[in-house]
């Protein structure tokens, strides 16, 4: 910070600074925040403006939402994407022609369907929660410089220096030049200093805090260059509700289903079109006419009768396929989404693995943890080992999508089957983590439950009242370890026996730890047996004591 003069520097302090509020940025504020960690953060947009590609969530997304109480309000308000169905071009007279459709999500899933939404209803929904659980915005603001001060008892190393800025066309300007312009001047600027314990860049694909960090991000740059926008149509096509993939003979569109009757629609621009590129490598959209766009949606969709009644928002942009060489900065500073990985859209990914990203820092096991004191620094390690390896396999997914989407193949290779292990990445459910010191080496010796891999739905029934419950429902995001108990048949003795036997090694376990003593056992961890009997042959009461905390456990 030695270019910062620091007279009438404003001074503050938090426990996590994060940069970025788009879905991973919220995720990862209102996941924190609702543990009581104090949570800053820092915003380029105004209140109320929206950016960016989300459309939706796929089925572990929604998964995770449930365990914060969150997918409800969206499910209200968002699209069912149930269907889903191929056009290509007939090799006999060239005609659009409809392949059997099928489901659009064919892997397990306690929500077996994508549910499709606009970006302002997803960082809504996020952003009421990170309201409700207290986090500090400060918006429109932009980081100037970021420094990580290891001192022996320094308690918040991380110092961020942010500027506000009352929005307005010259302050925007005034923010692309401090993001690339190395000749930004500091000193005469009102100023806040934010000292933090970490930090999380969710700032996107073009990533402030990436960059300042020096992190490089390894992949390829595609020439392919795509086409977005969200329209209410007047056509005759019937496909409008399914998610659609057409592969007209000058190229791919993907038709997704929206609220309230919209759709997008995602085109992939052709070669011809030579749309030039700035300076700094990105697109120059100025360049580009949006009414060249749909004409295009037109000729593809030929011979059907499309007119569009309304266009709400439309861009265009070009694909990356890149991994971030690293995920943090000695374990202080942290990026995630954009930030460390960018892909196309064909997989819908985008925001879904951004946030998947925000849960695991932010909530599953690592910074809430450490803040807390629960848990040792070193755990930290295990965001990226975990993280970068999921970010490679959806890239490895995004080059087979986009291959099966080039102009000479049939748009039915973008099809999928249940054992695909791709769609099995693609929908979140087949994330599968390796052995780490916090995983354990997986076994077959349960067909469900699968060390390093999310815990299975399914439905259960709790015994004091035979309410049915899903088995998802023991694991909410509520910042406590979860012990699941399955003992098997307990009218079976010998099973009857280990579990009883276990309840008094894990009694002594509590004891040795101290935690009985300081009444932390409520506030760490929750305890669930799950027997495999009908509800009629056992009581509650049949679980050890040791195991039940009242009849609702």
């Amino acid at each position: 910070m030695s270019s910062v003069n620091s007279t009438n520097l404003k001074y503050s302090i938090t426990d996590v600074v994060i940069v970025g509020a788009g879905p991973s940025g919220l995720m990862a504020a209102q996941a924190l925040g609702r543990l009581g960690i104090d949570v800053t953060l820092v915003e380029r947009r105004g209140l109320g403006e929206a950016y960016g590609n989300a459309d939706g969530l796929v089925p572990r997304t929604m998964e995770i939402w449930q365990t914060y109480g969150m997918l409800e309000p969206f499910e209200a308000i968002g699209n069912p994407m149930i269907g889903m169905v191929a056009y290509e071009v007939s090799k006999d007279d060239g005609a659009l022609v409809r392949s059997r459709p099928s489901k659009n999500v064919v892997v397990s899933s306690r929500f077996p369907y994508e549910l499709t939404g606009s970006t302002a209803s997803i960082e809504g929904t996020l952003k009421k929660n990170a309201d409700d659980a207290s986090v500090k915005f400060i918006q429109p603001a932009w980081p100037v410089s970021l420094d990580i001060i290891e001192e022996a008892d320094g308690e918040y190393p991380v110092k961020v220096v942010f500027q506000s800025f009352q929005f307005n066309a010259l302050s925007f300007v005034h923010w692309l030049h401090i993001n690339f312009c190395s000749c930004a001047n500091t000193q005469e600027r009102n100023l806040e200093v934010l000292s933090a314990k970490y930090a999380i860049g969710a700032d996107g694909a073009y990533s402030w805090i990436r960059r300042t960090l020096d992190i490089d991000m390894e992949g390829e740059q595609t020439e392919d260059v795509w086409g977005v926008v969200d329209v209410h149509l007047k056509t005759d096509f019937p496909d409008t509700r399914f998610k659609c993939i057409v592969q007209a003979g000058s190229g791919p569109l993907i038709i997704i289903p929206r609220e309230d009757d919209k759709i997008r629609i995602y085109i992939q621009m052709s070669t011809a079109d030579r749309i030039p590129r700035r300076e700094d490598g990105r697109l120059d959209k100025t360049a580009f006419k949006h009414s060249d766009m749909l004409e295009k949606i037109l000729l593809r969709l030929l011979p059907f009768n499309v007119e569009f009644e309304q266009v709400y928002w439309s861009t265009i942009f070009a694909t990356a396929q890149k991994v971030a060489a690293r995920f943090s900065s000695k374990n202080r500073v942290f990026i995630v989404g954009d930030a460390c990985h960018t892909h196309s859209p064909k997989a819908g990914q985008g925001a879904n693995a951004s946030m998947g990203d925000a849960h695991n820092l932010g909530r599953s096991k690592i910074i809430a943890y450490v803040v807390k004191g629960w848990a040792k620094p070193s755990i930290l390690d295990s965001y990226e080992e975990e993280r970068r390896q999921y970010a490679q396999a959806l890239i490895s997914f995004d080059k087979e999508i986009s291959t099966s989407l080039i102009e000479d193949r049939p748009a039915a290779e973008y099809r999928h089957s249940p054992g695909n292990a791709n769609w099995l990445v693609i929908s979140g459910i087949g994330i599968s983590y390796a052995t780490s010191n916090l995983t354990l080496p997986q076994t077959k010796q349960y067909d469900e439950v699968v060390a390093g891999e999310r815990f299975p739905f399914g439905p259960i029934v709790r015994l004091a009242d035979w309410r049915a419950f899903d088995a998802q429902d023991l694991v909410p995001s509520d910042g406590k370890f979860k012990l699941i108990v399955l003992p098997g048949n307990l009218q079976n003795p010998k099973s009857k026996a280990a579990l009883l036997d276990f309840a008094s090694g894990y009694q002594n376990a509590i004891q040795k730890s101290g935690m009985d003593t300081e009444d932390s056992t409520k506030t760490r961890l929750s305890t669930f047996t799950v027997a495999r009997n009908a509800k009629e042959d056992i009581l509650w009461t049949d679980i050890p004591s040791e195991l039940v905390e009242n009849w609702r456990s």
